[in-house]
């Protein structure tokens, strides 16, 4: 078993400034790290000549994980967009809620938008969301 502890989680973003902006007013982080224009590094870690990025960290006051987000400047066109919906291509974070019908119209407030509908589980109620800069979250309800 590799020793580990869990450092951080990140999503990908199209607009870097509306994602810092949404997970402030939305949940309250704050930004530790900025950069843009992440060049040598990123390139090496992901094996792509001339890749760079635009990075921030955040981190809330209560001392919780440190939410990552990533925006790739990438100069290339696809040949054709993926057919599939964008929350199966990517990852998400989830956010425990105290009343998931006031986290959802805070949420909507702030520019995020609702994926589909609330789904009813025996143990909580939960939806995805997608925030003004492109990445998926989860809000969950315990029961």
């Amino acid at each position: 078993m590799i020793s580990a502890t869990f450092d951080h989680s990140e999503l990908n973003v199209t607009n870097l400034d509306d994602s810092i902006n949404f997970f402030s007013a939305a949940f309250g982080y704050e930004v530790t790290f900025r950069e843009n224009g992440i060049a040598k590094e990123i390139a090496t870690m992901m094996g792509v000549e001339n890749l760079t990025c635009d990075l921030a960290q955040m981190k809330r006051q209560d001392d919780g994980p440190v939410l990552e987000l990533i925006h790739f400047n990438v100069q290339m066109s696809l040949p054709e967009p993926p057919t599939e919906p964008i929350y199966t291509r990517q990852g998400h974070i989830c956010f425990a809620v105290t009343s998931i019908d006031d986290a959802i119209a805070e949420a909507r407030k702030l520019g995020g938008k609702i994926v589909g509908e609330i789904a009813e589980y025996p143990e909580c109620r939960a939806c995805y969301f997608q925030e003004p800069g492109g990445s998926i979250f989860e809000l969950t309800e315990y029961r």
